[in-house]
């Protein structure tokens, strides 16, 4: 079998999110997603009143030693394509850990890599359908996110908006 697996997050999951680290000292985008990750992410995951959207949040494990590699989340979202209301995907968020980033599992894959295609693969099995259009929000300085997202597709950007210059919105063709 494979040296990872991928599952949903379970209530026992939260406090691995409390002390997710993934996020180098002192640079304000990254400690802002892991902010997020260790503050938000369970609620916004478990919201009630989110379930229309559809929010899902994956965990990705090297199995042995057992340690957590990285969180994806996504939800449904609607797009507003050529005047008209189109079913989307939002990544919320992927992150790997500090102890992963730039790590490939034994096999020869990269853990980013493993984490973007579970995350899409989950999107891939939704229904109704939301995958034809994946989103990605991503800062203009996090250069191998936005290499992560051409990777596994996500190769058009859309035009910055106002209130977050420094946000690329990356999307599926």
């Amino acid at each position: 079998g494979k040296p990872w697996f991928v599952r949903s997050a379970r209530p026992a999951d939260r406090a691995l999110l409390d002390h997710f680290d993934c996020a180098a000292p002192g640079i304000a985008w990254q400690l802002e997603v892991q902010r997020f990750i260790n503050e938000t992410l369970w609620q916004w995951a478990t919201d009630p009143f989110a379930a229309r959207n559809d929010p899902r949040l994956l965990l990705l494990f090297q199995r042995k030693p057992r340690e957590l590699v990285g969180v994806v989340a996504h939800e449904r979202v609607s797009l507003g394509v050529d005047g008209a209301p189109v079913a989307a995907t939002r990544l919320q968020v992927l992150a790997v850990t500090r102890s992963w980033q730039g790590r490939m599992f034994a096999t020869g894959e990269r853990a980013s890599d493993v984490l973007m295609a579970a995350g899409l693969e989950d999107v891939g099995r939704r229904v109704p359908p939301r995958d034809a259009r994946v989103l990605a929000i991503v800062h203009e300085d996090n250069i191998r996110s936005a290499r992560l997202c051409e990777r596994h597709g996500l190769t058009l950007e859309l035009e910055r908006l106002d209130q977050w210059p420094r946000l690329r919105r990356l999307i599926t063709p």
